[in-house]
């Protein structure tokens, strides 16, 4: 499997080189690394160790994009995108070459249309960020605890998907998306147990983009992917209410989140140790009783402020999740968690910039016992763009 995906990678590589006189085709892509410090509160633990690529200011990936002009104004283009961990050089997921993007799509100067491998609205990652679009983490990072989208909804990378925008980079947008890949492929879900054979998300956002003022909204909705044995899964409902303001250099921005029946906080698929890791209960069980999952609600803020080579990020968010599911022989069916953190960095070039950050997480109950609600973490590290 190894070679293959070797022997592919450069056959790629060779037909960019070749076609690349024959339309607009570039390779591109960042490595980040550094080292990190971390310290878990309910384990006790310390680690120091080089970065992996959630733990870097920016998350290492390498792409190859093209796009070819046609007529009457319309464009057509492809995007090919993979992450990487720095610390090992291996792929981020194992499984996929591009685990981030594989889309190809058209377009005109008043929408594009896309279809392929994507993430979803509410992460911070080309193509369609309505996050990014709207400036929602002044940050500009993922790490631990500084990005909005490690406690609202955000489906990460699907597949089967297709998504729109309307391209106009100043006024009135709205963006679509909908995804119905197929989680576990030659299990008819569907058939055998009256249940969806396929993982349905959906987001629509609209939105103003000003000069200065950037403000939205993005509904999310995902018919969860069951399995047999357990009760079905009510859907997740989402709302996203996002500002921001640019002063001409300092920016910050707020985002609000409504979630119902989610099923997981951020991307991460850690809610059954939420659930029963604090007394000991089979938090797995526990989902696997329940058709309502957590009602939640955050606030989060950030803001930047560049100083010639220089800027200074901080982030805080709040969030309180309550457990409507199965409550048999828990200790606590809601919490609350705090989270923020500071970053500054230093552009030697357009690309090339050294970083360190700390941040601080503490969660309450419920969130008592998560690692990511619970730490302090902070880190130095070099980013590299080409």
């Amino acid at each position: 499997m190894k070679k293959f995906k070797l022997v592919a990678i450069a056959t790629m590589l060779a037909g960019t080189t070749l076609c690349a006189s024959a339309a607009d085709v570039q390779m591109y892509g960042l490595v980040a690394t550094g080292v990190v410090y971390q310290h878990i509160r309910h384990q006790d633990t310390n680690t120091f160790k080089l970065a992996n690529a959630l733990e870097s200011s920016d998350q290492s990936r390498w792409g190859i994009k093209g796009r070819e002009a046609l007529q009457n104004g319309w464009y057509a283009g492809f995007q090919l995108e993979g992450g990487f961990q720095p610390d090992s050089g291996e792929m981020a997921n194992g499984s996929k070459i591009f685990d981030r993007v594989a889309r190809i799509y058209v377009g005109n100067e008043t929408i594009e249309v896309s279809g392929g491998h994507m993430a979803g609205f509410t992460i911070a990652s080309d193509p369609y960020s309505v996050y990014g679009r709207l400036g929602a983490n002044m940050t500009r990072t993922s790490m631990q605890g500084f990005a909005p989208a490690a406690f609202s909804y955000q489906p990460g990378y699907v597949d089967n998907a297709i998504a729109f925008r309307t391209n106009a980079k100043h006024g009135l947008f709205l963006q679509g998306f909908y995804s119905n890949g197929d989680v576990k492929p030659g299990v008819d879900e569907e058939k055998d147990f009256d249940w969806s054979d396929r993982r349905h998300v959906g987001q629509l956002a609209t939105g103003w983009v000003g000069e200065k003022l950037r403000f939205g909204g993005v509904y999310s909705y995902e018919m969860q992917q069951n399995t047999p044995n357990i009760t079905k899964r009510d859907a997740t409902h989402g709302i996203h209410l996002i500002a921001s303001y640019n002063f001409g250099g300092p920016a910050v921005s707020g985002v609000y989140y409504h979630g119902k029946n989610d099923w997981r906080l951020g991307a991460a698929s850690d809610l059954g140790k939420i659930i029963g890791g604090a007394n000991g209960v089979n938090g797995q069980k526990v989902l696997a009783d329940s058709s309502e999952g957590l009602t939640t609600n955050a606030f989060y803020m950030s803001a930047t402020y560049p100083m010639g080579k220089h800027n200074l990020g901080a982030a805080l968010g709040f969030v309180k999740a309550e457990w409507e599911g199965d409550k048999k022989n828990l200790k606590h069916d809601d919490g609350s968690a705090v989270l923020g953190g500071v970053i500054y960095r230093y552009h030697f070039s357009k690309r090339t910039n050294v970083y360190s950050a700390i941040s601080y997480a503490r969660g309450d109950d419920l969130l008592g016992e998560a690692a990511r609600f619970n730490q302090c973490f902070a880190t130095v590290g070099l980013v590299q763009r080409f």
